[in-house]
Protein backbone atom coordinates (compact mmCIF):
# COMPACT_ATOMS: atom_id res chain seq x y z
CA UNK A 1 0.00 0.00 0.00
CA UNK A 2 2.71 2.31 0.94
CA UNK A 3 4.31 1.69 -2.84
CA UNK A 4 1.69 2.29 -4.16
CA UNK A 5 0.59 5.97 -2.64
CA UNK A 6 4.21 7.22 -3.44
CA UNK A 7 3.72 6.15 -6.96
CA UNK A 8 0.43 8.11 -6.51
CA UNK A 9 2.11 10.87 -4.94
CA UNK A 10 4.69 11.07 -8.23
CA UNK A 11 2.38 10.86 -10.79
CA UNK A 12 -0.02 13.70 -9.58
CA UNK A 13 2.78 15.76 -9.66
CA UNK A 14 3.99 15.06 -13.19
CA UNK A 15 0.20 15.49 -13.94
CA UNK A 16 -0.17 18.61 -12.08
CA UNK A 17 2.14 20.69 -14.00
CA UNK A 18 -0.22 20.78 -17.32
CA UNK A 19 -1.97 23.71 -16.29
CA UNK A 20 -5.38 24.33 -17.74
CA UNK A 21 -6.40 28.32 -18.09
CA UNK A 22 -9.20 28.10 -20.34
CA UNK A 23 -11.68 25.98 -22.32
CA UNK A 24 -12.55 26.63 -25.96
CA UNK A 25 -15.40 28.42 -26.48
CA UNK A 26 -16.41 26.72 -29.81
CA UNK A 27 -19.20 24.42 -30.10
CA UNK A 28 -20.82 22.62 -32.48
CA UNK A 29 -24.79 21.40 -33.48
CA UNK A 30 -24.05 18.15 -34.62
CA UNK A 31 -26.05 15.17 -35.36
CA UNK A 32 -24.43 12.83 -32.85
CA UNK A 33 -24.13 15.18 -30.01
CA UNK A 34 -25.72 18.33 -28.94
CA UNK A 35 -23.18 21.28 -28.36
CA UNK A 36 -19.67 19.02 -28.85
CA UNK A 37 -16.59 20.57 -28.35
CA UNK A 38 -13.77 19.53 -29.99
CA UNK A 39 -11.33 17.53 -28.15
CA UNK A 40 -7.49 18.54 -29.05
CA UNK A 41 -4.27 16.27 -29.91
CA UNK A 42 -0.51 16.97 -29.30
CA UNK A 43 2.12 14.46 -29.71
CA UNK A 44 5.43 14.21 -28.75
CA UNK A 45 7.75 12.93 -31.35
CA UNK A 46 10.31 11.87 -28.74
CA UNK A 47 8.47 9.56 -26.96
CA UNK A 48 5.77 9.26 -29.32
CA UNK A 49 3.10 9.55 -26.45
CA UNK A 50 0.23 12.13 -27.14
CA UNK A 51 -2.16 14.04 -25.15
CA UNK A 52 -6.55 14.57 -25.34
CA UNK A 53 -7.50 17.62 -23.78
CA UNK A 54 -10.41 20.15 -24.34
CA UNK A 55 -8.36 23.43 -22.85
CA UNK A 56 -6.21 25.23 -25.49
CA UNK A 57 -4.52 26.57 -22.56
CA UNK A 58 -3.34 22.83 -21.85
CA UNK A 59 -2.52 22.08 -25.27
CA UNK A 60 -0.05 24.97 -25.54
CA UNK A 61 1.07 24.33 -22.67
CA UNK A 62 1.98 20.83 -23.30
CA UNK A 63 3.89 22.04 -26.85
CA UNK A 64 5.86 25.02 -24.79
CA UNK A 65 6.87 22.65 -21.80
CA UNK A 66 6.94 19.41 -21.95
CA UNK A 67 7.51 18.37 -25.89
CA UNK A 68 3.70 17.64 -27.15
CA UNK A 69 4.98 20.05 -30.41
CA UNK A 70 3.16 18.44 -32.98
CA UNK A 71 -0.90 19.23 -33.66
CA UNK A 72 -1.81 16.61 -35.97
CA UNK A 73 -5.24 18.34 -35.80
CA UNK A 74 -9.30 17.70 -34.53
CA UNK A 75 -10.15 14.07 -35.18
CA UNK A 76 -13.49 14.24 -32.68
CA UNK A 77 -15.64 15.92 -30.60
CA UNK A 78 -17.32 15.21 -27.42
CA UNK A 79 -19.73 16.95 -24.88
CA UNK A 80 -18.74 18.92 -21.99
CA UNK A 81 -22.17 17.67 -20.06
CA UNK A 82 -23.31 13.96 -18.97
CA UNK A 83 -26.66 14.49 -20.89
CA UNK A 84 -28.78 11.31 -20.94
CA UNK A 85 -26.93 8.06 -22.35
CA UNK A 86 -23.54 9.58 -22.55
CA UNK A 87 -20.66 8.16 -20.31
CA UNK A 88 -18.19 9.91 -18.98
CA UNK A 89 -14.44 9.71 -20.29
CA UNK A 90 -11.69 9.72 -18.28
CA UNK A 91 -8.00 10.63 -18.35
CA UNK A 92 -5.14 8.08 -17.17
CA UNK A 93 -1.67 8.80 -16.67
CA UNK A 94 1.19 6.59 -15.72
CA UNK A 95 4.85 7.38 -16.55
CA UNK A 96 4.47 9.52 -19.11
CA UNK A 97 1.54 7.58 -21.03
CA UNK A 98 -1.97 9.61 -21.17
CA UNK A 99 -5.17 7.11 -22.42
CA UNK A 100 -8.45 8.13 -22.49
CA UNK A 101 -10.81 5.46 -20.83
CA UNK A 102 -14.98 5.37 -20.43
CA UNK A 103 -16.00 4.73 -17.03
CA UNK A 104 -16.97 1.12 -15.62
CA UNK A 105 -14.86 -1.75 -15.83
CA UNK A 106 -12.22 -1.05 -18.40
CA UNK A 107 -11.26 1.87 -16.12
CA UNK A 108 -11.94 0.07 -12.79
CA UNK A 109 -8.78 -2.62 -14.12
CA UNK A 110 -6.82 0.69 -15.83
CA UNK A 111 -6.45 2.24 -12.07
CA UNK A 112 -5.32 -1.65 -10.88
CA UNK A 113 -2.84 -1.74 -12.87
CA UNK A 114 -1.40 1.82 -11.42
CA UNK A 115 -2.63 4.67 -13.36
CA UNK A 116 -4.16 7.64 -11.70
CA UNK A 117 -7.52 8.48 -12.69
CA UNK A 118 -7.56 12.17 -13.60
CA UNK A 119 -11.42 12.26 -13.81
CA UNK A 120 -13.77 12.70 -16.54
CA UNK A 121 -12.81 15.15 -18.98
CA UNK A 122 -15.31 14.52 -21.31
CA UNK A 123 -18.77 12.81 -22.21
CA UNK A 124 -19.25 10.28 -24.82
CA UNK A 125 -21.60 7.24 -25.76
CA UNK A 126 -20.59 3.87 -24.72
CA UNK A 127 -22.14 2.34 -27.35
CA UNK A 128 -22.59 2.45 -31.08
CA UNK A 129 -25.13 5.55 -32.17
CA UNK A 130 -26.41 6.74 -35.39
CA UNK A 131 -23.91 9.46 -36.91
CA UNK A 132 -21.44 9.09 -34.24
CA UNK A 133 -18.02 8.07 -34.76
CA UNK A 134 -15.87 5.42 -33.26
CA UNK A 135 -12.92 6.18 -31.20
CA UNK A 136 -10.08 3.55 -31.38
CA UNK A 137 -7.51 2.91 -28.65
CA UNK A 138 -4.19 1.93 -29.95
CA UNK A 139 -1.19 0.38 -28.38
CA UNK A 140 2.75 0.05 -28.67
CA UNK A 141 5.82 -0.29 -26.22
CA UNK A 142 2.88 0.59 -23.16
CA UNK A 143 1.92 3.76 -24.85
CA UNK A 144 -1.04 4.35 -26.05
CA UNK A 145 -2.87 7.22 -28.53
CA UNK A 146 -6.46 7.73 -29.59
CA UNK A 147 -7.72 7.47 -33.30
CA UNK A 148 -11.20 8.76 -34.93
CA UNK A 149 -10.41 8.74 -38.19
CA UNK A 150 -9.32 6.41 -41.19
CA UNK A 151 -5.83 8.17 -41.98
CA UNK A 152 -4.83 8.42 -38.98
CA UNK A 153 -5.50 4.54 -38.05
CA UNK A 154 -4.17 3.83 -41.07
CA UNK A 155 -0.76 6.06 -39.67
CA UNK A 156 -0.63 4.41 -36.31
CA UNK A 157 -1.01 0.72 -37.98
CA UNK A 158 2.03 1.50 -39.94
CA UNK A 159 4.12 2.49 -37.24
CA UNK A 160 3.65 -0.46 -36.06
CA UNK A 161 0.46 0.30 -33.24
CA UNK A 162 -1.62 -2.60 -32.39
CA UNK A 163 -5.61 -2.00 -32.42
CA UNK A 164 -6.78 -2.38 -29.11
CA UNK A 165 -10.48 -1.96 -30.30
CA UNK A 166 -13.30 0.99 -29.93
CA UNK A 167 -13.33 2.77 -26.80
CA UNK A 168 -15.94 4.52 -27.02
CA UNK A 169 -18.73 6.39 -29.97
CA UNK A 170 -19.01 10.57 -30.14
CA UNK A 171 -18.81 12.97 -32.76
CA UNK A 172 -17.29 13.12 -35.62
CA UNK A 173 -15.72 16.48 -37.06
CA UNK A 174 -13.53 17.51 -40.62
CA UNK A 175 -10.29 17.37 -40.26
CA UNK A 176 -8.97 20.52 -38.67
CA UNK A 177 -5.71 21.68 -39.96
CA UNK A 178 -3.03 22.22 -37.20
CA UNK A 179 -2.70 24.93 -35.09
CA UNK A 180 0.32 27.47 -36.72
CA UNK A 181 3.56 27.30 -35.21
CA UNK A 182 3.49 31.22 -34.42
CA UNK A 183 0.96 29.82 -30.98
CA UNK A 184 1.32 32.45 -28.12
CA UNK A 185 3.06 30.21 -25.93
CA UNK A 186 1.69 29.38 -22.19
CA UNK A 187 2.32 32.44 -19.66
CA UNK A 188 4.95 31.16 -17.04
CA UNK A 189 3.74 31.43 -13.73
CA UNK A 190 6.14 31.96 -10.61
CA UNK A 191 6.04 30.52 -7.21
CA UNK A 192 6.13 33.49 -4.59
CA UNK A 193 6.86 32.44 -1.01
CA UNK A 194 4.17 34.72 1.23
CA UNK A 195 6.34 36.54 4.17
CA UNK A 196 5.40 35.50 7.39
CA UNK A 197 5.32 39.02 8.91
CA UNK A 198 2.03 40.69 9.47
CA UNK A 199 0.39 42.16 12.11
CA UNK A 200 -2.96 41.33 12.89
CA UNK A 201 -5.87 43.87 12.19
CA UNK A 202 -9.06 44.70 14.01
CA UNK A 203 -11.84 46.72 13.73
CA UNK A 204 -10.17 50.30 14.17
CA UNK A 205 -6.46 49.09 14.18
CA UNK A 206 -3.84 49.81 11.29
CA UNK A 207 -2.64 46.87 9.30
CA UNK A 208 0.85 46.99 7.59
CA UNK A 209 0.88 44.08 4.88
CA UNK A 210 4.28 42.83 3.20
CA UNK A 211 4.44 41.37 0.21
CA UNK A 212 6.71 39.00 -1.24
CA UNK A 213 9.06 39.75 -3.62
CA UNK A 214 8.21 38.97 -7.20
CA UNK A 215 10.27 39.37 -10.38
CA UNK A 216 9.26 42.34 -11.49
CA UNK A 217 9.38 45.85 -9.84
CA UNK A 218 7.25 47.27 -7.05
CA UNK A 219 5.00 50.02 -6.91
CA UNK A 220 3.40 51.11 -3.47
CA UNK A 221 0.13 52.34 -3.19
CA UNK A 222 -1.14 55.59 -1.34
CA UNK A 223 -1.77 54.42 2.58
CA UNK A 224 -5.13 56.17 2.27
CA UNK A 225 -6.67 52.99 1.18
CA UNK A 226 -10.15 52.44 3.31
CA UNK A 227 -11.63 49.71 4.66
CA UNK A 228 -14.99 48.94 6.54
CA UNK A 229 -15.20 46.24 8.35
CA UNK A 230 -19.13 45.26 9.76
CA UNK A 231 -19.71 43.06 12.01
CA UNK A 232 -23.17 41.59 12.62
CA UNK A 233 -24.45 41.50 16.55
CA UNK A 234 -26.11 38.36 18.10
CA UNK A 235 -29.67 40.49 17.93
CA UNK A 236 -31.55 41.51 15.12
CA UNK A 237 -29.81 44.35 14.45
CA UNK A 238 -26.09 45.35 12.42
CA UNK A 239 -23.66 47.35 14.30
CA UNK A 240 -20.83 48.93 11.75
CA UNK A 241 -17.68 49.75 13.41
CA UNK A 242 -14.93 52.72 12.58
CA UNK A 243 -13.22 52.25 9.41
CA UNK A 244 -9.71 51.15 9.26
CA UNK A 245 -6.89 52.53 7.95
CA UNK A 246 -4.89 49.89 5.21
CA UNK A 247 -1.68 51.04 3.96
CA UNK A 248 -0.90 48.40 1.34
CA UNK A 249 2.30 47.32 -0.44
CA UNK A 250 2.05 45.89 -3.90
CA UNK A 251 3.62 43.99 -6.68
CA UNK A 252 3.07 44.73 -10.10
CA UNK A 253 1.83 41.93 -12.11
CA UNK A 254 4.55 40.60 -14.25
CA UNK A 255 3.53 40.99 -18.14
CA UNK A 256 1.27 38.23 -19.43
CA UNK A 257 1.99 36.48 -22.59
CA UNK A 258 -1.30 35.44 -23.07
CA UNK A 259 -4.29 36.24 -25.21
CA UNK A 260 -7.67 37.54 -24.34
CA UNK A 261 -10.03 34.14 -24.94
CA UNK A 262 -12.94 34.83 -27.60
CA UNK A 263 -15.42 36.60 -25.22
CA UNK A 264 -19.07 34.86 -25.72
CA UNK A 265 -22.14 37.61 -27.09
CA UNK A 266 -22.90 40.05 -24.50
CA UNK A 267 -25.81 39.21 -22.17
CA UNK A 268 -28.99 40.68 -22.59
CA UNK A 269 -31.66 41.82 -19.52
CA UNK A 270 -30.90 43.19 -16.34
CA UNK A 271 -33.23 42.12 -14.17
CA UNK A 272 -31.87 41.60 -10.24
CA UNK A 273 -30.39 37.88 -9.84
CA UNK A 274 -29.85 36.30 -6.86
CA UNK A 275 -26.34 34.29 -5.58
CA UNK A 276 -26.99 31.20 -2.67
CA UNK A 277 -24.07 30.67 -0.47
CA UNK A 278 -23.92 27.46 1.52
CA UNK A 279 -22.34 27.54 4.91
CA UNK A 280 -19.97 25.75 6.39
CA UNK A 281 -22.37 22.49 6.03
CA UNK A 282 -20.12 19.61 7.40
CA UNK A 283 -22.27 19.33 10.57
CA UNK A 284 -25.00 18.35 8.23
CA UNK A 285 -23.61 15.20 6.71
CA UNK A 286 -23.17 13.45 9.94
CA UNK A 287 -25.83 11.06 11.35
CA UNK A 288 -27.65 13.09 14.29
CA UNK A 289 -30.62 15.37 14.81
CA UNK A 290 -32.72 16.62 11.63
CA UNK A 291 -30.64 14.66 10.01
CA UNK A 292 -31.89 15.50 5.98
CA UNK A 293 -30.94 19.05 6.29
CA UNK A 294 -28.35 19.32 3.44
CA UNK A 295 -30.91 17.74 1.04
CA UNK A 296 -33.69 20.21 2.32
CA UNK A 297 -32.00 23.28 1.66
CA UNK A 298 -30.99 21.82 -2.45
CA UNK A 299 -34.65 21.12 -3.05
CA UNK A 300 -35.23 24.58 -1.84
CA UNK A 301 -32.71 25.89 -3.94
CA UNK A 302 -33.90 24.20 -6.90
CA UNK A 303 -37.81 24.71 -6.34
CA UNK A 304 -36.65 28.56 -5.90
CA UNK A 305 -35.11 29.12 -8.91
CA UNK A 306 -37.49 30.86 -10.76
CA UNK A 307 -38.87 32.92 -7.64
CA UNK A 308 -34.98 33.86 -6.73
CA UNK A 309 -33.86 34.80 -9.94
CA UNK A 310 -30.91 32.09 -8.81
CA UNK A 311 -27.99 32.29 -11.15
CA UNK A 312 -25.09 30.56 -9.17
CA UNK A 313 -24.86 28.19 -5.92
CA UNK A 314 -21.69 28.83 -4.28
CA UNK A 315 -19.88 27.49 -0.51
CA UNK A 316 -18.18 28.03 1.79
CA UNK A 317 -15.97 25.15 2.33
CA UNK A 318 -16.17 22.21 4.95
CA UNK A 319 -18.86 20.78 2.51
CA UNK A 320 -18.28 17.85 5.00
CA UNK A 321 -16.95 16.97 8.86
CA UNK A 322 -14.35 14.12 7.14
CA UNK A 323 -16.16 12.41 4.42
CA UNK A 324 -12.66 11.25 2.76
CA UNK A 325 -12.52 8.53 5.42
CA UNK A 326 -16.79 8.38 5.70
CA UNK A 327 -18.00 8.21 2.39
CA UNK A 328 -21.70 8.16 3.45
CA UNK A 329 -20.90 12.10 3.92
CA UNK A 330 -19.81 12.64 0.19
CA UNK A 331 -22.74 10.73 -0.65
CA UNK A 332 -25.16 12.74 1.48
CA UNK A 333 -23.53 16.08 -0.37
CA UNK A 334 -23.39 14.42 -3.97
CA UNK A 335 -27.24 13.58 -3.67
CA UNK A 336 -28.42 16.96 -2.39
CA UNK A 337 -26.12 18.49 -5.03
CA UNK A 338 -28.14 16.17 -7.68
CA UNK A 339 -31.25 18.13 -7.21
CA UNK A 340 -29.28 21.16 -7.94
CA UNK A 341 -28.08 19.96 -11.32
CA UNK A 342 -31.54 18.98 -11.88
CA UNK A 343 -32.46 22.44 -11.74
CA UNK A 344 -29.75 23.35 -14.74
CA UNK A 345 -27.73 25.84 -11.66
CA UNK A 346 -24.15 26.31 -12.16
CA UNK A 347 -22.13 25.60 -8.77
CA UNK A 348 -18.75 25.54 -7.35
CA UNK A 349 -17.91 24.01 -3.33
CA UNK A 350 -14.68 24.91 -1.97
CA UNK A 351 -12.96 22.63 -0.51
CA UNK A 352 -12.23 22.85 3.42
CA UNK A 353 -9.89 21.59 5.52
CA UNK A 354 -12.33 18.61 6.54
CA UNK A 355 -12.67 18.09 3.08
CA UNK A 356 -9.17 16.73 2.86
CA UNK A 357 -7.00 13.92 4.31
CA UNK A 358 -5.90 16.43 6.50
CA UNK A 359 -9.00 15.97 9.24
CA UNK A 360 -9.72 12.16 10.19
CA UNK A 361 -9.10 11.49 13.95
CA UNK A 362 -11.29 11.27 16.81
CA UNK A 363 -8.57 13.22 19.14
CA UNK A 364 -8.51 9.85 21.63
CA UNK A 365 -4.84 8.74 22.01
CA UNK A 366 -4.19 5.62 20.62
CA UNK A 367 -7.43 5.67 18.77
CA UNK A 368 -8.06 4.88 14.90
CA UNK A 369 -11.60 6.62 14.87
CA UNK A 370 -12.49 9.51 12.84
CA UNK A 371 -13.65 12.84 14.10
CA UNK A 372 -12.70 16.28 13.32
CA UNK A 373 -9.28 16.22 14.63
CA UNK A 374 -5.42 15.85 12.50
CA UNK A 375 -5.16 12.68 10.48
CA UNK A 376 -1.70 13.00 10.74
CA UNK A 377 -1.81 12.00 14.40
CA UNK A 378 -4.54 8.94 13.46
CA UNK A 379 -2.12 5.81 14.07
CA UNK A 380 -3.90 4.83 11.20
CA UNK A 381 -2.19 7.19 8.57
CA UNK A 382 1.41 5.63 8.83
CA UNK A 383 -0.33 2.86 8.31
CA UNK A 384 -2.67 3.97 5.46
CA UNK A 385 0.41 6.06 4.01
CA UNK A 386 4.07 6.79 4.29
CA UNK A 387 5.37 8.62 7.51
CA UNK A 388 6.73 10.98 5.65
CA UNK A 389 3.29 11.90 4.35
CA UNK A 390 1.23 12.19 7.52
CA UNK A 391 2.06 15.98 7.67
CA UNK A 392 -1.46 18.18 7.91
CA UNK A 393 0.86 20.69 4.91
CA UNK A 394 1.23 17.63 3.00
CA UNK A 395 -2.02 16.00 3.67
CA UNK A 396 -4.31 19.14 3.36
CA UNK A 397 -3.47 18.97 -0.55
CA UNK A 398 -4.98 15.26 -0.99
CA UNK A 399 -8.44 15.55 -2.51
CA UNK A 400 -8.63 12.72 -4.35
CA UNK A 401 -12.06 11.51 -2.39
CA UNK A 402 -13.69 14.73 -3.09
CA UNK A 403 -12.81 14.77 -6.91
CA UNK A 404 -14.19 11.13 -7.52
CA UNK A 405 -17.21 12.59 -6.30
CA UNK A 406 -17.48 16.17 -7.76
CA UNK A 407 -16.28 16.96 -11.18
CA UNK A 408 -16.08 19.94 -13.23
CA UNK A 409 -18.80 18.65 -15.49
CA UNK A 410 -21.13 18.21 -12.43
CA UNK A 411 -20.77 22.10 -11.94
CA UNK A 412 -21.36 23.22 -14.97
CA UNK A 413 -19.77 26.32 -16.91
CA UNK A 414 -16.47 25.59 -15.51
CA UNK A 415 -14.04 27.14 -17.74
CA UNK A 416 -10.78 25.97 -16.80
CA UNK A 417 -8.63 24.72 -13.81
CA UNK A 418 -5.55 25.14 -11.78
CA UNK A 419 -4.92 20.94 -12.14
CA UNK A 420 -6.25 18.58 -14.86
CA UNK A 421 -8.95 16.68 -13.18
CA UNK A 422 -9.44 18.45 -10.22
CA UNK A 423 -11.88 20.79 -8.60
CA UNK A 424 -9.84 22.52 -6.18
CA UNK A 425 -8.94 25.27 -8.47
CA UNK A 426 -11.30 26.28 -11.25
CA UNK A 427 -13.11 28.90 -12.20
CA UNK A 428 -17.04 29.19 -13.54
CA UNK A 429 -18.53 31.66 -15.95
CA UNK A 430 -22.02 32.96 -15.92
CA UNK A 431 -24.34 36.01 -17.54
CA UNK A 432 -26.90 37.59 -15.47
CA UNK A 433 -27.96 41.10 -14.90
CA UNK A 434 -27.25 42.24 -18.24
CA UNK A 435 -23.32 41.43 -17.11
CA UNK A 436 -20.94 38.62 -17.56
CA UNK A 437 -19.81 37.04 -13.98
CA UNK A 438 -16.54 34.91 -13.33
CA UNK A 439 -16.41 32.69 -10.46
CA UNK A 440 -12.83 31.64 -9.04
CA UNK A 441 -13.18 28.78 -6.68
CA UNK A 442 -9.76 28.80 -4.67
CA UNK A 443 -8.30 25.88 -2.45
CA UNK A 444 -7.98 26.44 1.15
CA UNK A 445 -4.89 29.04 1.70
CA UNK A 446 -3.92 28.42 -1.71
CA UNK A 447 -0.80 27.66 -3.01
CA UNK A 448 1.39 30.87 -4.23
CA UNK A 449 1.47 28.95 -7.77
CA UNK A 450 -2.55 28.08 -7.69
CA UNK A 451 -3.18 32.35 -6.60
CA UNK A 452 -0.54 33.07 -9.87
CA UNK A 453 -3.02 30.89 -12.08
CA UNK A 454 -6.14 32.78 -10.48
CA UNK A 455 -3.94 36.31 -11.68
CA UNK A 456 -4.01 35.03 -15.04
CA UNK A 457 -7.22 33.85 -15.51
CA UNK A 458 -8.60 37.79 -14.04
CA UNK A 459 -6.13 38.97 -16.35
CA UNK A 460 -7.84 37.42 -19.04
CA UNK A 461 -11.69 38.20 -18.24
CA UNK A 462 -11.35 42.10 -17.67
CA UNK A 463 -14.99 42.63 -18.74
CA UNK A 464 -16.38 39.89 -16.25
CA UNK A 465 -17.15 40.85 -12.64
CA UNK A 466 -15.17 38.05 -10.54
CA UNK A 467 -16.31 36.69 -7.09
CA UNK A 468 -13.89 34.79 -5.24
CA UNK A 469 -14.75 32.07 -2.68
CA UNK A 470 -12.28 30.33 -0.32
CA UNK A 471 -12.74 28.34 2.72
CA UNK A 472 -10.87 30.74 5.11
CA UNK A 473 -10.28 34.30 4.08
CA UNK A 474 -12.50 36.63 7.18
CA UNK A 475 -12.21 36.10 10.82
CA UNK A 476 -14.91 35.91 12.80
CA UNK A 477 -14.90 39.82 13.38
CA UNK A 478 -14.91 40.42 10.33
CA UNK A 479 -11.21 41.29 10.07
CA UNK A 480 -8.64 39.31 7.27
CA UNK A 481 -7.04 36.53 8.69
CA UNK A 482 -3.27 36.78 8.93
CA UNK A 483 -2.32 33.14 9.21
CA UNK A 484 -2.40 29.98 7.10
CA UNK A 485 -3.65 28.03 10.13
CA UNK A 486 -0.38 26.35 10.36
CA UNK A 487 -0.23 23.60 7.67
CA UNK A 488 -1.21 25.85 4.78
CA UNK A 489 0.76 27.48 1.80
CA UNK A 490 -0.30 31.84 2.52
CA UNK A 491 -2.64 33.50 4.46
CA UNK A 492 -5.45 35.52 3.93
CA UNK A 493 -3.77 38.56 4.09
CA UNK A 494 -1.24 37.45 1.36
CA UNK A 495 -4.58 36.34 -1.26
CA UNK A 496 -5.39 39.62 -0.27
CA UNK A 497 -2.85 41.76 -1.54
CA UNK A 498 -1.70 39.49 -4.27
CA UNK A 499 -5.18 38.83 -5.64
CA UNK A 500 -8.44 40.41 -3.95
CA UNK A 501 -6.89 43.74 -4.02
CA UNK A 502 -5.41 44.17 -7.62
CA UNK A 503 -8.01 44.21 -10.45
CA UNK A 504 -10.96 46.49 -10.77
CA UNK A 505 -13.14 43.69 -11.68
CA UNK A 506 -12.96 41.93 -8.69
CA UNK A 507 -16.65 42.31 -6.91
CA UNK A 508 -17.07 39.89 -3.91
CA UNK A 509 -15.13 37.08 -1.67
CA UNK A 510 -16.34 35.01 -0.35
CA UNK A 511 -15.43 32.38 2.87
CA UNK A 512 -16.51 30.86 6.02
CA UNK A 513 -14.37 28.32 8.43
CA UNK A 514 -14.22 30.14 11.46
CA UNK A 515 -16.80 32.84 13.39
CA UNK A 516 -20.78 32.92 12.37
CA UNK A 517 -21.45 35.23 9.73
CA UNK A 518 -19.86 38.98 9.10
CA UNK A 519 -19.86 41.40 6.17
CA UNK A 520 -16.56 43.79 4.87
CA UNK A 521 -15.73 46.21 2.30
CA UNK A 522 -12.19 47.49 1.21
CA UNK A 523 -11.34 49.42 -1.56
CA UNK A 524 -9.12 47.96 -4.05
CA UNK A 525 -5.76 49.49 -5.80
CA UNK A 526 -7.91 50.37 -8.59
CA UNK A 527 -10.08 52.13 -6.67
CA UNK A 528 -13.25 49.72 -6.94
CA UNK A 529 -14.87 48.25 -3.50
CA UNK A 530 -14.52 44.58 -2.55
CA UNK A 531 -17.19 42.87 -0.90
CA UNK A 532 -16.80 40.22 1.40
CA UNK A 533 -19.26 37.84 3.27
CA UNK A 534 -18.55 35.20 5.97
CA UNK A 535 -21.18 32.61 6.00
CA UNK A 536 -19.47 30.07 8.87
CA UNK A 537 -23.39 29.72 10.44
CA UNK A 538 -21.97 25.52 12.06
CA UNK A 539 -25.40 25.10 12.51
CA UNK A 540 -26.37 21.44 14.25
CA UNK A 541 -30.20 22.07 13.81
CA UNK A 542 -31.18 23.60 10.89
CA UNK A 543 -29.39 24.75 7.25
CA UNK A 544 -29.03 28.98 7.06
CA UNK A 545 -28.10 29.76 3.44
CA UNK A 546 -26.70 33.03 2.59
CA UNK A 547 -28.40 35.08 -0.36
CA UNK A 548 -26.83 38.04 -2.45
CA UNK A 549 -29.07 39.69 -4.33
CA UNK A 550 -27.24 41.83 -7.15
CA UNK A 551 -28.84 44.67 -9.13
CA UNK A 552 -26.54 45.87 -11.54
CA UNK A 553 -29.44 48.65 -12.83
CA UNK A 554 -29.68 49.76 -9.25
CA UNK A 555 -26.32 49.83 -8.04
CA UNK A 556 -26.97 47.92 -5.31
CA UNK A 557 -25.64 44.71 -3.40
CA UNK A 558 -27.79 42.97 -0.63
CA UNK A 559 -27.97 40.06 1.68
CA UNK A 560 -29.68 38.20 3.74
CA UNK A 561 -29.99 34.92 5.50
CA UNK A 562 -32.56 31.85 5.01
CA UNK A 563 -33.50 28.98 6.84
CA UNK A 564 -35.30 26.49 4.62
CA UNK A 565 -35.58 23.98 7.47
CA UNK A 566 -37.79 26.43 9.45
CA UNK A 567 -38.71 28.73 7.04
CA UNK A 568 -37.64 32.11 8.68
CA UNK A 569 -35.01 34.60 8.49
CA UNK A 570 -32.23 35.37 10.34
CA UNK A 571 -32.55 39.09 10.25
CA UNK A 572 -29.54 40.29 12.25
CA UNK A 573 -27.44 39.49 9.12
CA UNK A 574 -29.57 41.57 6.68
CA UNK A 575 -27.35 44.21 5.14
CA UNK A 576 -27.36 46.35 1.61
CA UNK A 577 -24.68 48.00 -0.15
CA UNK A 578 -25.72 51.14 -2.41
CA UNK A 579 -23.67 53.12 -5.13
CA UNK A 580 -22.73 49.46 -6.75
CA UNK A 581 -20.42 49.78 -9.68
CA UNK A 582 -20.22 46.93 -12.17
CA UNK A 583 -18.03 46.06 -15.21
CA UNK A 584 -19.09 44.99 -18.80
Amino acid sequence: MRRGRWGLALVVTCASVLVGLVVPTWASASSCLDNAMPVLKRVNPQTTSSIDTIWLAEAVSAASRYGYTQDPGVEYQASWFPNPGLRGIHRLYKQGDFRMVPAGAQLDAAVADGYVDQGAWFYAYPQEQSGCTAVRTFEKDGRHRMAATDASRRALEAQGWQDLGVAFWTEPTEAVPPAPSTTTPAPTTTSVTPTPTTTTATATSTTTSSTPPAPSSTTTVPPTSTTTTTTPSTTATTTSTPSATTTTTTITPPPTTTTTPPQPPRPVGNAAFTIAVMPDTQEETSRGLNWGRFDQRARWLAENKSALNLAFVGASGDVTNWGWVEPQQLSIVSDGMRRVEGAALPYALPLGNHDTRAVGWDGIPGSSGYGGSAYQSNPECQQRFLVSDCQSAKLVRHTEEFNRVFTAARYRNVGGAFEPGKVDNVFSTFNAGGKRWLVLTLELWPRPAAIEWARNVVEQYPDHNVIIQTHSYLNGDGTIGQDNGGYGSTSPQYLYDRLVSQYPNIKMVFSGHVGSAATRTDRGVNGNTIYSFLTCMHDRNANPVRLIGVDPAAGTISTKVEVPWTGTELSQYAVTFRGVTFVG
